[in-house]
């Protein structure tokens, strides 16, 4: 199952992935630091932290949604494969075999 999730990843489908899913989450953190002055979890536990991130999420999420009422066309930043891209070739380390 690892050799098969391996070469998943190492295909020019799974680059395409590993690529847009870098681009799209760091973005929106990167957004919601910058444009929405969030810098700072201000609770303390893990469900008072995790309610906090959730209603900062739904904020920019609202934020995205009424900017495109507004008529400002929403920026894609998704990445498309080039059609000369090519599998990765490189080493991954032997597994031990458990005896």
């Amino acid at each position: 199952m690892k050799e098969e999730a391996r070469e998943n990843l190492r295909s020019t489908k799974g680059i395409e992935i590993r690529i847009n899913r870098s681009i799209q989450v760091e973005g929106a953190f990167g957004q919601i630091k910058q444009n929405m002055q969030y810098t700072r979890i201000r609770r303390r536990g893990l469900e008072k932290v995790s309610c906090e991130i959730m209603l900062m999420c739904l904020g920019s999420n609202i934020r995205k949604y009424f900017s495109t009422l507004d008529g400002k066309k929403l920026k894609s930043n998704y990445w498309n494969i080039p059609q000369n891209l090519k599998e990765e070739k490189f080493p991954f380390p032997k597994q031990k075999k458990v005896e």
